[in-house]
């Protein structure tokens, strides 16, 4: 069951993407109907999965408004409470669906810390009950690695923050790993170092074991080999 169900006009599908792609980063549950399984029917398959979620986020265009499928989606939306409006293109949005204030995404380009994206991440949050997400929004927003842990440390059954740890975890390992490796080669070049500075200090002791050889036959060596 997805948390929130985007309905949006086909035309428009590259916007929705860019959305839905941002609300999936901050560990929104989204489905859109790029998801049908092949053989289903697509008006009640879609009517299937609103009756299910708990937002229905509808992306009015001048085409999604000219839609009959968007309308009747927006329609069963509005009838479950669960109707959450944006524009995503200047348009005139009729009667019932113009009752709620519908705020303007066109000139929206994915900034993460716009505030008409915080707003409606802001509401989505309120309505799936996730205070989580509008702080996992404000977290990825800042680009900053130590908001991404305080958040992590605050919702830590969060799905994005279990995300968080999983790929911190991932990196720490790698930079083990290559500690670790580097560490042996390190130890592993000290030995053979060592092993050469013996090897040449037997060479030398070898030179003088002789010279003693050589004295010794002409009885003029002096203490023992």
């Amino acid at each position: 069951m997805a948390e929130v169900v985007i309905s949006y006009s086909r035309e428009d599908q590259d916007r929705i993407a860019l959305i839905a792609g941002q609300l999936e980063a901050i560990g929104v549950d989204v489905w859109f109907d790029r998801k049908i399984p092949p053989g289903r029917s697509f008006d009640e398959f879609i009517l299937e999965e609103i009756r299910k979620s708990q937002v229905v986020l509808v992306c009015w265009s001048p085409l999604a408004v000219a839609s009959k499928w968007v309308k009747a989606e927006a329609t069963e939306a509005d009838d479950k409470n669960i109707y959450l409006p944006i524009k995503i293109a200047e348009c005139k949005i009729g009667l019932p669906f113009n009752r709620l204030q519908t705020e303007d995404f066109s000139h929206w380009d994915g900034d993460p810390q716009d505030p008409v994206w915080l707003k409606i991440v802001d509401r989505i949050a309120q309505m799936v009950g996730r205070e989580s997400i509008g702080a996992a929004a404000r977290a990825f927003g800042s680009g900053e690695e130590e908001d991404w842990y305080v958040f992590a440390k605050k919702f830590p059954d969060d799905p994005t923050a279990q995300r968080i740890w999983r790929e911190a975890e991932q990196r720490l390992r790698t930079q083990f790993a290559e500690r670790l490796v580097a560490a042996k080669q390190s130890v592993a070049d000290r030995i053979e170092s060592e092993r050469a500075a013996f090897e040449s200090a037997l060479v030398f002791l070898s030179g003088d074991f002789e010279s003693w050889l050589a004295a010794e036959r002409r009885g003029g060596a002096t203490g023992g080999c």
